[in-house]
């Protein structure tokens, strides 16, 4: 048997030997996990889904808003923004010149007035007055799945401007588009350089 003092120093020697092989598995173990998951395991890997920026036309200007979750073209010129920070949300980008409009237009919905939204969007665009304007003709589309509604107006006296409007809801939010434009081409590109930002 060893003496006493000798059996505290081989007890002290094990259990420091035991703890650095108790270390040197969990490191090892963990950067396998690293190695395997690419991330440590206490995480949850999220891959964000990049915008990639518009090919942007000469004479129109990219406006993106993470705030107002939109990236949209509009014509060159003075932009005028509009936000309110109390609820509900609103945000409002328009350029406005001559005889043309181009605005953008998100409103934030209540979690509980969704469903109720999405069932009567149809109903209360079609209910909206637009002074001079008067509806010609509605369509539904979709944007990557999200329903939206349509409405073309004509005016009430002999002009070659005529307007569109689209509504549609994605996430909690209700955006709304609206071009006034003697140009099919310029209201093209701007319908369809719309992206929301989720």
């Amino acid at each position: 048997m060893f003496p006493r003092k000798n059996k505290n120093l081989w007890i002290a020697i094990a259990l420091l030997l035991g703890l650095s092989y108790c270390s040197a598995y969990n490191r090892s173990y963990f950067m396998y996990l690293q190695g395997r998951y690419l991330v440590p395991v206490w995480t949850v890997p999220v891959a964000p889904v990049p915008v990639p920026r518009p090919v942007i036309p000469p004479g129109w200007t990219h406006i993106t808003s993470p705030e107002a979750r939109l990236s949209v073209l509009v014509p060159t010129t003075t932009v005028k923004e509009a936000k309110e920070s109390n609820p509900p949300f609103t945000h409002t980008f328009s350029a406005d010149f001559g005889r043309e409009l181009f605005k953008v237009n998100t409103f934030e919905i209540a979690p509980q007035d969704l469903a109720t939204a999405r069932q009567n969007m149809e109903s209360y665009v079609l209910s909206q007055h637009f002074d001079e304007f008067k509806i010609v003709s509605k369509r539904s589309f979709g944007l990557n799945g999200n329903p939206g509604i349509e409405i073309n107006l004509s005016t009430n006296v002999p002009s070659n401007v005529r307007g569109t409007m689209r509504w549609m809801i994605i996430g909690n939010r209700l955006y709304t588009l609206t071009v006034f434009t003697e140009s099919p081409e310029r209201a093209r590109i701007f319908f369809d350089s719309f992206r929301p930002l989720f």
